[in-house]
């Protein structure tokens, strides 16, 4: 005779005991029902240990506040819950993260929750990477800015105390604010005492970018340094005249050697 195979339940339950996948049940007061050889593994657990005690017991502070706010209500709401991110905290304080999947059902007259855990340490691992790697993307773009900047508005020492910011192609009054930032870290770091703006190279200065040009000016004076504007065309010199810009105690000189003779001139302690 053929003998008759064991009762589903019983193999059922065995094949849960180690299947690859925690599941934990627990009553409607937090009390553990079960739990599996897989999951007490996971945590660290004897057979047994977690029978009795709450389900927070196995929960850092913050999946507490979750499971009380979020995660039972919704088993009790809905009768389920479905793939919902977790943190278990195991016996020597180190967090598994898991993808839950629980449903709400009726044992021996009374509801039950039943739980299946998947660990996501993989998910966890990519997640980190993604998040190094948006960091040093950050910080590249951070640099590549910087760079751009500096390139944009070279800041030349060519003396002592003698700073020279050539401003070549078009000026931007986007472009004229980096100058402007670039030129007063400058004056304060290097403590330049002379700053020479040569507007030579540039292609057109509008009206609104002369203006920022003396505000930049007009910024380093209160600073405390002199500040020498050189390559003044005809066309730069009708634009600040048409535009009204306040050139008083900036120097003016046509062109850069101008500039740089005036600048030899000064005392050394100006």
């Amino acid at each position: 005779m053929t003998p008759e195979p064991a009762p589903l339940t019983v193999r059922m339950d065995e094949l849960l005991n180690k299947a690859p996948c925690g599941f934990l049940s627990f009553a409607d007061d937090g009390r553990v029902l079960a739990a599996n050889s897989t999951l007490l593994g996971w945590l660290g657990y004897e057979g047994g240990e977690l029978h009795g005690r709450h389900f927070e017991a196995v929960l850092p502070p913050g999946g507490r506040i979750f499971y009380q706010t979020h995660f039972f209500p919704l088993l009790k709401l809905h009768g389920r819950a479905e793939e919902v991110y977790l943190s278990l905290r195991s016996r020597d304080g180190t967090d598994l993260p898991v993808l839950a999947n629980a449903a709400r059902v009726e044992r021996g007259d009374s509801p039950v929750n039943d739980c299946v855990f998947v660990p996501m340490r993989q998910r966890r691992r990519f997640e980190d990477e993604l998040l190094a790697a948006r960091r040093e993307a950050e910080e590249a773009n951070r640099a590549k800015d910087e760079l751009i900047e500096e390139l944009s508005t070279p800041v030349i020492k060519v003396a002592e105390g003698v700073m020279l910011v050539p401003v070549i192609g078009s000026l931007s009054r986007e472009r004229a604010d980096m100058m402007t930032a670039a030129l007063l870290r400058a004056v304060s770091e290097r403590r330049a005492r002379v700053v020479i703006l040569d507007v030579t190279g540039s292609r057109k200065l509008g009206a609104d970018v002369v203006q920022h040009l003396t505000h930049a000016a007009a910024a380093v004076r209160l600073m405390g340094a002199e500040c020498v504007l050189t390559g003044i065309g005809a066309a730069v010199a009708r634009t600040l005249v048409s535009s009204g810009a306040e050139l008083s105690g900036i120097t003016v000189r046509r062109t850069l050697a101008d500039g740089l003779r005036f600048v030899c001139e000064l005392p050394a302690n100006k």
